[in-house]
């Protein structure tokens, strides 16, 4: 396994070839790691970037890795976001298929990059068992995972490249996802003494038939209102989803909660998910999360009644 902890122009290249090599790869990002408007991940993830069009692009404001990409020593590319795990991993705890590992903002987080022989759609969390706090996302097409070089706001610590292997080709993929994902929630669950479980998250579908446009006011009410409210959303992921405390727990101790607010929002405990509209009205700052429809007249519960004037002259 090969380490590297400098950051350099030229060592960027070097890292951008090596992570094509295996079979990854990067897109430019921005404010710490964010997708670039427009982009397009799942038609990168089909048709990805030539080497060329990878070492042109400019990572200085970020570094995005895709998942869901073919992989050309077989399978397809899973991003691991471990959020709470062991602080040291040895080699014999990484899943087979395994192509990249770096150190997160903290000891406890880690990115890891390998193959399974389906290729996911979506993501897979691994959530603790009653309390629903987010311990690790296995991402696939359709998202992606900031990496190394990208400093991301507030996290001045930022990335560190761990092991990758020489030869990708000697380790094979054996299993799908969600084997993948059975065997990282049995790890966790050694790691942090508490049943992890398996909990599917579809996120394009949390806001259910809304696809309404969220005006860029309500979207600003709702960041405020969350603040407000001491959830601690982290800054967004290249995909855009925040994660933090849920706003309708009392227990703040708890990573129960992912909001994206063009999307929607979803609690991994109890409270459900839906559109930022709903959201909003649950925080008290709107009336009903329904599209206005126009009233119709209902006709009348009462007996028509006939009525005769009498005139007199």
């Amino acid at each position: 396994m090969n380490q590297m902890t400098t950051s350099s122009p030229m060592e960027i290249q070097q890292h951008l070839r090596m992570l094509h090599r295996l079979g990854l790869y990067a897109v430019p990002g921005w404010d710490g790691g964010k997708l670039l408007p427009g982009t397009n991940q799942r038609e990168l993830s089909l048709q990805p970037p030539s080497l060329d069009q990878i070492l042109a692009a400019d990572y200085s404001d970020g570094l995005i890795i895709l998942a869901g990409t073919e992989n050309p020593f077989g399978g397809f590319v899973v991003a691991i976001d471990v959020d709470n795990g062991p602080e040291y991993w040895h080699d014999r705890q990484m899943p087979k298929g395994f192509l990249y590992d770096e150190l997160g903002t903290q000891n406890h987080k880690r990115h890891i990059f390998v193959r399974t022989t389906d290729r996911l759609e979506g993501c897979l969390n691994l959530v603790v068992r009653g309390t629903g706090e987010l311990v690790a996302e296995i991402k696939g097409l359709n998202l992606s995972l900031r990496s190394w070089p990208t400093i991301p706001p507030g996290k001045p610590r930022g990335y560190l490249p761990m092991s990758w292997p020489i030869n990708p080709a000697k380790d094979p993929p054996v299993g799908t996802a969600k084997q993948l994902a059975h065997e990282l929630a049995e790890l966790l669950s050694r790691t942090l003494g508490e049943s992890v479980w398996i909990k599917d998250f579809d996120r394009p579908r949390v806001q259910g038939n809304d696809h309404r446009v969220v005006p860029t006011s309500l979207a600003h009410q709702v960041d405020s209102e969350l603040e407000s409210r001491g959830c601690k959303l982290r800054n967004p992921s290249g995909s855009g989803w925040q994660s933090g405390f849920c706003p309708f727990h009392d227990n703040t101790n708890t990573r129960a909660f992912s909001v994206n607010l063009t999307l929607g929002w979803k609690c991994f405990s109890t409270c459900g998910s839906g559109s930022i509209f709903d959201l909003a009205h649950k925080l008290g700052l709107t009336g009903s999360p329904n599209r206005s429809t126009r009233k119709r007249n209902k006709p009348s519960q009462h007996k028509p009644v006939n009525v005769t004037w009498e005139v007199r002259f």
